[in-house]
């Protein structure tokens, strides 16, 4: 696997193993169609993480994609949405067949109900929602990076399309400050095929740079890594 660049990322500390690492599997990547691309973000991540590789699903933070972007209602969205992730996850479930039965056992493949559950998330995401709806600047860095990620969406969007679309960065973004935690050990290593103005605005928050009272607000416990690799 090409490692092209990163945020937080010291190879040393990758050598002595002092990373856990997971892989958030966006349902709208293209890259992700293809098996041999999660097969190899999973080889790499296999032999560099301390503990076992985590792949989340955000099934069901994709719903508003379908709401937006495709005019579904609410439930029609979310059905949608968690259907799409079942297949995702089917997916790297063969995948992880191609796997010896050790390795195999490493890989947990979790969904977003999943992530909701995990640790100090809730609160984390709370902060940030609020952080929205009262700071101007982060709500303008929020929406550029919604920008960003819609860019060849191909119906132009509205403002307040933009800011339906912001949840889902903001549900996300909490893992991408902090990592999580999952039965007892923090997962603080991602990577990802690009990193974009959401990766920098964690990165800000992580060092108190931009928003020096929300990164207190958040206790940030260690800064999640961010690698940015392809196949």
């Amino acid at each position: 696997m090409r490692i092209a660049g990163g945020l937080n990322f010291n190879p040393e500390s990758l050598k002595l193993k002092r990373y856990n690492v997971f892989i958030g599997l966006s349902l709208g990547n293209r890259y992700f169609k293809d098996p041999n691309n999660i097969k190899d973000f999973l080889s790499w991540s296999l032999k560099n993480s301390t503990s076992d590789v985590l792949i989340f699903i955000p099934d069901k933070i994709h719903a508003i994609n379908y709401q937006v972007k495709d005019k579904y209602r609410y439930e029609k969205a979310l059905r949608t949405a968690l259907r799409k992730g079942q297949q995702i996850k089917q997916q790297v479930e063969e995948v992880s067949l191609q796997f010896d039965p050790i390795q195999k056992q490493r890989i947990k493949i979790l969904t977003w109900a999943d992530i909701e559950k995990s640790g100090d998330y809730e609160r984390r995401k709370k902060i940030l929602y609020e952080e929205f709806a009262n700071n101007p600047q982060f709500k303008t860095r929020i929406i550029e990076a919604v920008q960003e990620n819609t860019r060849n969406t191909k119906s132009r969007l509205e403002a307040n399309q933009y800011e339906l679309l912001a949840s889902y960065s903001l549900n996300e973004l909490p893992l991408y400050i902090d990592g999580f935690e999952y039965f007892g050990k923090r997962y603080n290593l991602t990577l990802y095929p690009g990193i974009g103005k959401i990766d920098y605005l964690a990165k800000d928050i992580q060092d108190g740079i931009a928003f020096q009272n929300l990164t207190k607000k958040l206790s940030i416990q260690g800064k999640t890594t961010i690698i940015e690799s392809y196949r």
